[in-house]
């Protein structure tokens, strides 16, 4: 039996060529009875294909061996474009290969294996009665390309020219999305070069054999190469970024290195004017500063005209300077139309009050330095008002939610139902009604609804915030995928919602409050308790109770058996926090003396290190977004005790959709912002606070592994460092 014989018929160019051996080099390896004769086609100039030659004979291969053809005497290839050089100066050598092939009559040549750029030698194979094979250097993905665009010429008589230069998108079988035409290579395109696209009836079969590689050559052995090497044995484990582009990669000097200096790219931050905004976007902040360098942050402040502790927090970032992050405080606005507006929207309309305010300085700061670059707007979700303003600086925008996913995802929702279905939000003023909202699991009931989605003037404010999210360029929030999964991923597959990037837990762990007098004989208190022994009730800036409530709090204390550091706070008047001046007008006669023992009663607590004490077990909270993330981040289990804004939703999502939590009233609405007050009764407390402290509990279980997954998420390759990479490379892109 004679041996099978293979001719290849490499391009002569290096790339294409090198490829080919060791495709040749794989299957004389596999098969002893084949052979290859690898014909070598040279330009008159070198491509770099002599010195591998070379190379091949310095160190032959048996069964594979190397000739030589003739240069064709025609130069017609030296004519043509750029795209068709390479194929005409082939079609040249076609009658040279055939007599080349037909002088070994000897050999019993089983097949002919053809660069993509050699075709022209198909029908000469033919001829010979040889079949013939394509090997494609290039990826299946071009190979793909150059079907359908040879299918829409052939069988649907379509002018392929048509996308040369346009916005136009292909559907392309062989491809998941859309295919750009931009991208497409420019010989598909090219008149002459379009020609040389494969034509035939049938795509034949398809042999994936790679990658094709020439690993036994690394070109090591001289001493230019010696050199990079010792540079890189001198840098640490996957620090370099190597940059290389191939045999034609070279660029303009435009493109190339200059002495341009790039400007850095700056963000305008604007929180809303409250303690808990502020804080959560001045962390986002310090994370995006720490991760890029050429990042800079400009956080706009904007100031209530009575205090609400943002001034001694402002003084506090003066104080202790972070590189790159500055604050530019704005002037207040002359109008005062939002003090006559409901507690549902006085705090939009405050920040839109100052719009113009915002856009003048930003404007200002610019104009003052040259190098300033900026690169988005990040707004707060009260100032969305702003949008329009970025989009008239044609600077994108971003919101960024210092609240949950569950709210983001209810807004939208409302705001779609109410745009997309003409559905009237009045009917879920009845508090048995629920929704279906695909960004939760179950069904939602209305009575935990933000009040303001249902008030005439606050629904108003709602629809147009989840109108305007839908115009940013990104909906950023406070939370992290593995705590809030199923309405993270069922928003990111919305098309209809810009890209969520979930980027917490955002806590601001440096400063915990514990620095005070006050902090300090809190924290000794706690010291002398055993471990996870001690409930924690603690409800926030607006978090007062009427006394009637505050005396079956404290029954329920009394009686739950359980040590109980209790933050007791009036309900807040406008501009003022306050606490009590005598406690025994407002507790149950002799409480004071009967728990002297076990409890302590505080105004203020410095609730990032109380939850973080090894003495605390449990955790009684009005469910404001940070205090929620806290306890998580510590591994302390709530019983939740809502009582306005989207507290309610969370105490719904922490309870039924996530099993984190215990409810004592999740439907505990608008305390301390209507004249209509329910009091949750002692017994009901003092069995929810029993249930949230009980030792070995599913919810203790559950709550001690999303801990963990909390801190994995914010740490190198974890979930929300991974999306603030993301977010990153976006604001960059732009």
């Amino acid at each position: 039996m004679k041996n099978a014989e293979l001719i290849f018929i490499p391009a002569p160019v290096r790339g294409h060529l090198i490829s080919m051996v060791e495709l040749a080099k794989l299957l004389i390896s596999r098969n002893q009875s084949l052979s290859v004769t690898i014909f070598i086609m040279k330009f008159p100039y070198d491509t770099g294909v002599n010195s591998y030659i070379e190379s091949l004979e310095t160190n032959p291969i048996p069964r594979l061996a190397i000739l030589e053809v003739p240069l064709s005497s025609s130069e017609a290839y030296k004519f043509e474009s750029y795209y068709t050089m390479i194929p005409t100066f082939i079609d040249s050598h076609v009658t040279i290969v055939k007599n080349a092939v037909m002088a070994q009559p000897d050999r019993a040549v089983a097949a002919l294996v053809l660069d993509v750029f050699c075709v022209s030698m198909i029908d000469m194979a033919k001829e010979l009665n040889i079949p013939s094979y394509v090997y494609f250097t290039s990826g299946a993905s071009y190979l793909g390309v150059l079907f359908h665009l040879q299918g829409l010429t052939d069988y649907e008589n379509e002018d392929i020219y048509e996308y040369k230069d346009s916005d136009a998108e292909l559907s392309v079988c062989c491809f998941n999305n859309r295919v750009p035409a931009k991208v497409l290579p420019a010989i598909c395109l090219d008149e002459k070069g379009s020609q040389s696209l494969v034509a035939d009836d049938k795509v034949p079969s398809v042999y994936a054999v790679g990658p094709n590689l020439n690993l036994t050559s690394a070109r090591q052995n001289s001493d230019e190469v010696a050199e990079i090497l010792k540079w890189l044995d001198g840098k640490p484990v996957s620090s370099v970024v190597f940059l290389c582009f191939g045999s034609f990669g070279s660029f303009t000097e435009v493109q190339g290195f200059g002495t341009r200096e790039m400007k850095n790219a700056e963000l305008i931050f604007v929180p809303a004017p409250a303690m808990g905004h502020l804080i959560s976007m001045v962390e986002l902040a310090k994370t995006l500063i720490s991760r890029d360098e050429s990042l800079s942050v400009t956080i706009c402040i904007i100031k209530f005209p009575y205090d609400m502790g943002v001034t001694s927090y402002v003084e506090s970032l003066s104080n202790n300077p972070t590189p790159r992050l500055s604050t530019l405080e704005i002037p207040p606005s002359d109008s005062e139309s939002y003090k006559s507006q409901s507690h549902h929207t006085v705090f939009y309309n405050f920040m839109k009050s100052h719009v113009t305010n915002v856009r003048d300085q930003v404007v200002a700061m610019t104009r003052a330095d040259q190098s300033t670059r900026i690169a988005a707007f990040i707004l707060d979700i009260f100032a969305v008002s702003m949008i329009d303003m970025a989009k008239e600086l044609n600077i994108p925008s971003y919101v960024y939610s210092t609240s949950g996913a569950d709210y983001l995802g209810i807004l939208l929702h409302l705001q779609a139902m109410k745009d997309y279905e003409n559905k009237d939000m009045g009917e879920y003023k009845n508090p048995d009604a629920e929704l279906s909202v695909p960004y939760f699991r179950n069904q939602v009931p209305a009575k935990v609804l933000p009040a303001m989605c249902l008030d005439q003037g606050g629904s108003e404010i709602t629809l147009l915030w989840g109108r305007k999210f839908r115009e940013t360029k990104g909906l950023i929030v406070n939370t992290f995928v593995e705590l809030e999964a199923y309405v993270v991923e069922s928003l990111m597959a919305d098309d209809r919602i810009p890209p969520v990037y979930s980027v917490g837990p955002n806590l601001n762990l440096s400063s915990r409050g514990q620095d005070s007098d006050e902090a300090a004989d809190i924290l000794k208190w706690l010291d002398e308790k055993p471990l996870s022994s001690v409930v924690f009730l603690c409800f926030g800036t607006f978090g007062g109770f009427p006394e009637d409530q505050v005396k079956e709090i404290a029954l329920a204390l009394e009686h739950s058996g359980h040590p109980f550091l209790w933050s007791l706070r009036p309900v807040k008047k406008e501009g003022h926090l306050s606490k009590y001046t005598n406690l025994d007008d407002i507790l149950p006669p002799g409480f004071l003396e009967r728990t002297s023992g076990t409890g302590k009663i505080i105004g203020w607590a410095p609730q990032l290190a109380v939850l973080s004490h090894r003495a605390v077990g449990g955790f009684v909270s009005h469910c404001g977004w940070n205090s929620i993330l806290e306890s998580v981040w510590f591994g302390v289990p709530m019983a939740t005790w809502p009582s306005y804004a989207e507290q309610q939703l969370n105490a719904f999502e922490m309870v039924s959709e996530l099993g984190l939590a215990v409810d004592i009233c999740m439907d505990y609405a608008h305390h301390g912002f209507s004249k209509c007050e329910l009091i949750v009764e002692a017994e009901i407390i003092k069995s929810k606070i029993n249930e949230v402290m009980k030792d070995g509990s599913d919810i203790r279980k559950r709550v001690a592994e999303i801990k963990g997954k909390s801190r994995a998420a914010v740490a190198e390759n974890g979930s929300s460092y991974v999306n603030l990479g993301r977010l990153i490379e976006d604001i960059l892109a732009t």
